[in-house]
C-alpha cells in the first residue's frame, strides 16, 4: 500500500502543479505493448512476452528549458503466455502427461505521469529521456489454456478479474524524440514499466482446472505475479 499511496500523491501533487501552468501542447498516443509477468510461487513452467498495444491521449507543459512534464491516459492491454509440462505425474499410480499453455490479457485504463529532459535540441528536432509513474486500473482480466491432458486436447477460458488487484502501479524510464512541423508535433518514444506490486494478491492457487480436480494442486506456494512491459509508442500533437 505504501507504493500505491508514494504514488497517488506524485501524481496529486504534479498534476495540481500542472493545472497551474499554460498547456503547450495536446495529442493523442498509441503502440504496442511487449508484455510478461513475472511468475514465482506458480507451477514450473517457461514465460513468454506477447504482444498487445495501447491507445490514449497526452498533454504536455514546458516549465524550463531543461524540463517538460507529459500527463498521459491510455487504455493499455498486458498479458503473458506461459507454458508448462509434465511426463511423470503420478495419478491413481498411473503415468499421466500433460502440457499446457496459459496466455493471459489483462486491460487497464493507466493514467501516466513523466518527468522529460531534453539532451539534444536542434532545431525542430528533439531528443529526451524521460521517468516516472504509473497507477494501472484494472479493468478486465481473461486466460486461455490450451493443451493435452493424458493424450486428449484439453481448452478452458477464464475471467480472472477478481484473482488481480485493482491497481498496479510501476516506474517508468525510457527516451523519446519530437520533431515539431509549423502545426504539428511528431512523437516517438520507447520506455519500460517495472510493476511495483504483487498483482495475482489474492492468496489464491493457480493451475488448470483438471489438475485442480485430480488433485495436482500448485506445490510452489502462493502465486505472485509482477508486470514487466517494455512500450514502443508514437504521438500527434498540436
Amino acid at each position: 500500500m505504501r507504493y500505491i499511496q508514494s504514488i497517488v500523491l506524485l501524481i496529486v501533487v504534479c498534476c495540481t502543479g500542472v493545472s497551474a501552468q499554460s498547456l503547450s501542447g495536446l495529442g493523442i498516443k498509441g503502440g504496442i505493448n511487449y508484455s510478461r509477468l513475472s511468475e514465482s510461487g506458480t507451477m514450473q513452467g517457461k514465460t513468454d512476452f506477447i504482444t498487445q498495444y495501447m491507445l490514449g491521449a497526452y498533454s504536455e507543459i514546458e516549465l524550463f528549458n531543461f524540463l517538460f512534464l507529459r500527463y498521459e491516459l491510455f487504455y493499455a492491454v498486458r498479458g503473458t503466455s506461459r507454458a508448462i509440462a509434465s511426463s511423470a505425474r503420478q495419478n491413481n499410480g498411473d503415468q499421466t502427461d500433460w502440457s499446457f499453455t496459459t496466455t493471459r490479457n489483462i486491460s487497464l485504463i493507466e493514467p501516466v505521469l513523466l518527468a522529460h529532459f531534453p539532451v539534444h535540441t536542434a532545431g525542430q528536432f528533439r531528443f529526451h529521456v524521460f521517468t516516472g509513474a504509473s497507477l494501472g486500473v484494472l479493468v478486465s482480466a481473461s486466460s486461455t489454456i490450451d493443451g493435452f491432458y493424458d493424450n486428449e486436447p484439453y481448452y478452458e477460458t477464464r475471467n480472472d478479474r477478481s484473482s488481480y488487484l485493482p491497481l498496479d502501479p510501476g516506474l517508468l524510464i525510457g527516451a523519446g524524440i519530437d520533431y515539431r512541423f509549423t502545426t504539428v508535433q511528431i512523437t516517438a518514444d520507447v520506455r519500460y514499466v517495472h510493476g511495483l506490486m504483487n498483482i495475482w494478491d489474492r492468496g489464491e492457487q493457480y493451475a488448470p482446472t483438471i489438475l485442480l480436480q485430480e488433485n495436482e494442486s500448485n506445490e510452489d506456494g502462493i502465486p505472485r505475479m509482477h508486470s514487466r512491459t517494455i512500450s514502443l509508442i508514437l504521438g500527434f500533437g498540436i
